[in-house]
């Protein structure tokens, strides 16, 4: 997609089609692998359409105001150790306590001020500061919007000073910057979802830090044709578009609907003679044809399954895709040849003609581990139980 001109009017978080389109999908990012690779796309087209220039500014506009940041926090730290030591109380103040709070109360004047001078709001603040708000935006999003966090933090702690603590200490002025914070803190929330930002503010700081490890949320999926099972994390999953959430996002679409539905799906895998959900023992050669299989074979695999082999053409082949959702033990029907168009499943045909997917987990062991999942979760016992 060629990129409009960077000197465009505009919101380009309104504009651009592929924005757009990122920030639509932003919900499906429901782990922070997921949200990282969100993240990277987005900053990488969002980053096109703005001079890189006006981006570097804002970049050390932003540095210096998170090291203002950094010296209120001391500040106010240093407060509100006076008043868990209770000397600056409604009851008691010190003189050092005083002080203390007299020149947080100087400083978090300066904060607010800058904070409303961060983000340039017209033209000519633009020119003044040599950025706009969307060069902004797209740094605060490369930073995670750490100092959103430090915002909120400060403000709950003057408000707790304002409402409780300090109630009868500090003067009219004092209590008026307290609150005066607080509706500045508002007003750069607003600013952000007038950009189009709020979101994915509250995205950034939800997974700020890098969990040691996430939990697996693995979705099974089924190919009839191939006889082949393997398994994606529920987000990755949901992102690429192999499957889509009904309504909720613990719920797909294509889901059996009743018992009838659910006793198709079963008797289907139960009752396919290569996949190995009614057996334990592992069938290492497909069978695609009939005439590719001799009568001893034929009567084998008739004595091992209960099915017989019926005259076919390869085309007849089923053309299921399932999945199983071993957290909401769901089951359904997908279509294969959607999933084969988006790239989400992938045919390859060895020099035998064998046709497989790219997907499907080859490892002996963990092809098992999967097949038992999914007779755990439809109630499929083995041939061996």
């Amino acid at each position: 997609m060629s990129s409009p001109s960077k000197d465009q009017g505009g919101n380009p978080l309104k504009f651009d089609p592929e924005l757009r389109g990122l920030l639509d999908k932003l919900d499906l990012a429901q782990t922070f692998k997921a949200f990282k690779r969100w993240k990277s796309s987005f900053l990488t087209r969002f980053e096109t359409l703005l001079d890189s220039d006006g981006i570097d500014i804002s970049d050390a506009a932003y540095k210096e105001y998170s090291a203002a940041m950094e010296r209120h926090v001391n500040r106010l730290a240093k407060v509100e150790q006076f008043v868990t030591e209770g000397s600056l109380t409604n009851e008691k103040v010190s003189v050092k306590g005083r002080n203390a709070l007299n020149e947080l109360c100087k400083d978090l004047d300066r904060i607010i001020k800058a904070t409303e001078q961060l983000i340039p709001s017209t033209g000519a603040d633009e020119k003044k500061c040599g950025f706009t708000k969307y060069q902004l935006g797209a740094v605060l999003v490369r930073d995670g919007f750490s100092e959103y966090e430090r915002m909120k933090d400060v403000n709950d702690v003057v408000t707790v000073f304002r409402d409780e603590k300090l109630c009868d200490v500090a003067d009219k002025q004092q209590l008026e910057l307290f609150t005066a914070y607080g509706t500045q803190l508002q007003r750069f929330c607003d600013v952000m979802a007038d950009l189009g930002l709020y979101e994915v503010m509250l995205k950034c700081r939800e997974f700020a830090e890098e969990p040691e490890e996430e939990e697996p949320d693995p979705i099974i999926f089924i190919d009839m044709k191939t006889a082949s099972v393997f398994e994606k994390e529920r987000a990755d999953a949901i992102e690429e578009g192999l499957v889509a959430t009904d309504g909720n996002e613990m719920r797909f679409k294509g889901a059996t609907k009743d018992a009838s539905e659910l006793e198709s799906i079963v008797k289907k895998v139960k009752d396919h003679p290569n996949l190995g959900v009614a057996t334990q023992i592992v069938v290492t050669k497909m069978v695609n044809d009939l005439d590719e299989v001799g009568l001893e074979e034929e009567a084998a695999v008739k004595n091992l399954w209960g099915v017989s082999l019926k005259k076919r053409s390869k085309n007849e082949a089923g053309q299921e895709l399932l999945f199983v959702d071993p957290k909401t033990g769901d089951c359904g029907e997908l279509s294969r040849q959607k999933a084969l168009k988006a790239g989400c499943l992938t045919e390859t045909t060895n020099e035998f003609n064998k046709v497989s997917v790219e997907q499907a987990e080859e490892g002996i062991e963990a092809r098992e581990a999967i097949i038992c999942k999914i007779r755990s979760v439809l109630g499929i016992k083995s041939a061996d139980d």
